[in-house]
C-alpha cells in the first residue's frame, strides 16, 4: 500500500503541478522537472515514514529478517525511478489537457484493483496468461509483488522483470525530460 499511494499521490499531482505553479512558472525559469523532484521528495520521506511502520510491525510480529531485505533498495529506487518517469510525462500532458487529471484519476483506480495491494496475484491468478498481464507487464503490481517477497516471504525478487522496469524507467525519464525542455516554452503561451 506504501508503494501504491506514492505513485498513485504523485502521478496525480504530477497532471497539475505545472498549472498549480503559474506564478513560478511563468515569472523565474526554473528546470520544470525541479517542481516535480520537490514534490517527489517530500512524498518519498512519507513512504519511507510508513516502510518504518511496516519493519515495527515485522519486529512486532517476528517476521524472519534474512539477506533478501536487502533487495527492499534496489526495488525502491527502481519505484522512484519509474514514478519519476511516468510523472514528467503527465506533467507535460496536464497543461496541455484540464481534464485529464479527472482520466488518470479512473486510469489510476482500474489500475489499484489489477495491482494487487490487497491480494497476492500469484497465488490468485492461476492462469499463465492473466498472471502475465497482471504481474510482469504491470509495474506497479510486480513492485509490490517484489516487496512482498523480499520483506514478508524471505525470497528474492523476480530480478528481470524489476530490471527491464528498471531500464523502461529510465527510458521514461530521459523521453519525458527532453519532452518538457523541448516544449517549456510552450506552458506559459497555454497557461495565459
Amino acid at each position: 500500500l506504501s508503494i501504491w499511494n506514492f505513485f498513485n499521490k504523485m502521478v496525480v499531482a504530477s497532471v497539475k503541478l505545472i498549472t498549480t505553479n503559474r506564478d513560478t512558472v511563468t515569472k523565474v525559469y526554473l528546470p520544470k522537472f525541479v517542481l516535480l523532484l520537490v514534490k517527489m521528495g517530500v512524498n518519498t520521506f512519507k513512504m519511507i515514514v510508513s516502510f518504518l511502520l511496516v519493519v515495527l510491525f515485522m519486529i512486532f510480529y517476528h517476521v524472519p529478517i534474512t539477506w533478501n531485505v536487502l533487495w527492499f533498495f534496489p526495488i525502491l529506487i527502481t519505484v522512484i525511478i519509474f514514478t519519476f518517469g511516468v510523472c514528467t510525462i503527465m506533467m507535460h500532458f496536464g497543461v496541455f489537457a484540464e481534464d485529464l487529471v479527472n482520466l488518470v484519476n479512473i486510469a489510476l483506480r482500474m489500475l489499484f484493483y489489477m495491482t494487487g495491494v490487497f491480494y497476492d496475484i500469484s497465488t490468485k491468478v492461476h492462469n499463465v496468461t492473466y498472471r502475465t498481464l497482471l504481474l510482469d507487464l504491470n509495474p506497479i503490481a510486480n513492485f509490490i509483488y517484489n516487496m512482498r517477497n523480499v520483506l514478508i516471504y524471505k525470497s528474492s525478487p523476480v530480478g528481470m522483470w524489476t530490471l527491464i522496469w528498471f531500464f523502461g524507467g529510465i527510458l521514461l525519464c530521459v523521453l519525458g525530460i527532453n519532452t518538457i525542455y523541448k516544449y517549456e516554452n510552450t506552458y506559459v503561451k497555454v497557461m495565459r
